[in-house]
């Protein structure tokens, strides 16, 4: 199947990468990740999941959103064993498409994100630093808004790591920069989900949460107070 998926896409190859695709989803669903873990986890790390991204960036909706689909039911079912390896190839370029222009496409794979973020295993660090930079630096407002949401998500894992150490650490004052920033957002819906990352921060970082409140100006503060 790798052969199908090295170079740009064609008219010759587009069919053959999303049988592929649909080949490897269907080995999901017989369990063969399951029954072969470590060549199916091998394969994947060895080159195939990369080679996929080809796929996911495809102008053809149905073959671009099969890809997305494939990484979501990989997640799902690994779990753990959808490591920070496997996440740290496919979930940037995932982020980077909430921008697209095509609605199907942002939303499938944000949601797709979601479900790699809920299902698999990865350094809590990455994932707030590599979220924190996809809001601070950008300009497409719905790309900020995926940010958010998905640092929503990320929020708890981050805490659960952070237990028993000396503070919140340095992902943590992160998450808190890029929330603040949020709260003065100049669009409204990331200023609501900004809000409900603040509220599930403090809950989990009562003292940073108590900080940050202290830094807000009234505009802020009247907006914290009528989504409480």
């Amino acid at each position: 199947m790798k052969v199908f998926f090295t170079g740009k896409e064609t008219e010759d190859n587009w069919n053959p990468r999303q049988q592929s695709v649909d080949i490897i989803r269907g080995m999901i669903l017989t369990d063969v990740h399951v029954s072969f873990k470590k060549e199916f986890y091998g394969e994947l790390k060895g080159g195939m999941l990369e080679l996929t991204l080809s796929a996911l960036s495809s102008l053809r909706t149905t073959l671009a959103s099969k890809a997305a689909a494939l990484y979501s039911e990989l997640a799902v079912a690994m779990g753990a064993s959808f490591d920070q390896a496997l996440v740290g190839i496919v979930l940037p370029p995932l982020l980077n498409m909430g921008g697209s222009t095509k609605n199907i496409i942002a939303t499938k794979t944000q949601g797709t994100a979601l479900d790699i973020l809920e299902h698999g295993s990865y350094q809590s660090g990455y994932v707030v630093n590599l979220l924190t930079t996809c809001y601070t630096g950008e300009k497409s407002v719905k790309k900020r808004i995926y940010a958010l949401s998905h640092m929503e998500t990320a929020l708890p894992v981050h805490c659960a790591k952070a237990q028993g150490t000396a503070g919140m650490g340095q992902c943590g004052k992160s998450m808190e920069a890029c929330i603040s920033k949020g709260l003065s957002d100049s669009s409204k819906e990331a200023k609501d989900v900004s809000c409900r990352c603040f509220l599930l921060f403090e809950k989990l970082f009562p003292k940073a949460g108590v900080g940050m409140r202290m830094k807000m100006d009234g505009k802020v503060k009247k907006l914290l107070e009528s989504k409480c």
